[in-house]
Order: structure tokens, then C-alpha cells, then sequence
């Protein structure tokens, strides 16, 4: 659901006030994000609650491991392309708040469930 309307968002922002900000690259951010996060998500939901001490340990690893990737996703592309530094690092990091907030918001729910 947070994915549809974030597609949106976006068309209707890049078809009118910010049609001149739009780069090919921007859906493939938007791509890369919904399925890291997707994917973690599944993982920590999967991997259950019961024990508190293993998932916090699951939890930051995964993080850390995300934000490696991301970070390493972002230092590639940006020594190819430096021209599009900024909408590309602004998009990267929208859609990176977004999704952050979504998985701690949905963790945090699922996690009060089982206390």
C-alpha cells in the first residue's frame, strides 16, 4: 500500500512542479529500497519475536548490513554519475526515511503484540 502511493506521489510530482528534477534513475532507487526493505522485513518477521536478545541482534545486523549496501549502491553510482548527485542522494534518501519509518513502525507493532 506504501509503495502504491509513493508511485503515486511521484508520478504526479514529476508530471507537473517537478517535471524538470526527473531522472530514469529515480524508479530504480525507488525499486532498490522497496525490495532491500521488503526483503529485511520478511527476514525479522520470519525469524520471530520470542527471543528479545536474538532479534535486536538480527535487527542491527540486518541494519548494518542495509545501510552498507545502500551506502555502497550510492558511492558506485554517484562516481559514474556526479552530475546527478543531488536529485539522486535527495530521492535515495526520501524513499530510505520512508521505508525506515514503515519497518521500525511495523517492528515496534509487532513486537508489542508479543510482550
Amino acid at each position: 500500500m506504501l509503495a502504491a502511493i509513493l508511485i503515486l506521489i511521484g508520478y504526479f510530482l514529476f508530471r507537473g512542479p517537478l517535471k524538470d528534477f526527473f531522472r530514469p534513475v529515480i524508479p530504480i532507487v525507488f525499486l532498490t529500497v522497496y525490495v532491500l526493505t521488503t526483503a529485511v522485513h520478511g527476514f525479522l518477521l520470519q525469524t520471530g519475536t520470542e527471543d528479545s536478545q536474538k532479534f535486536v541482534r538480527r535487527f542491527m545486523m540486518t541494519s548494518g548490513a542495509k545501510m552498507f549496501l545502500y551506502l555502497l549502491i550510492m558511492v558506485i553510482y554517484l562516481f559514474f554519475n556526479p552530475e546527478d548527485a543531488i536529485i539522486f542522494l535527495l530521492s535515495f534518501l526520501s524513499f530510505y526515511l520512508v521505508f525506515t519509518v514503515f519497518e521500525v513502525v511495523s517492528i515496534l507493532k509487532v513486537l508489542k503484540k508479543n510482550i
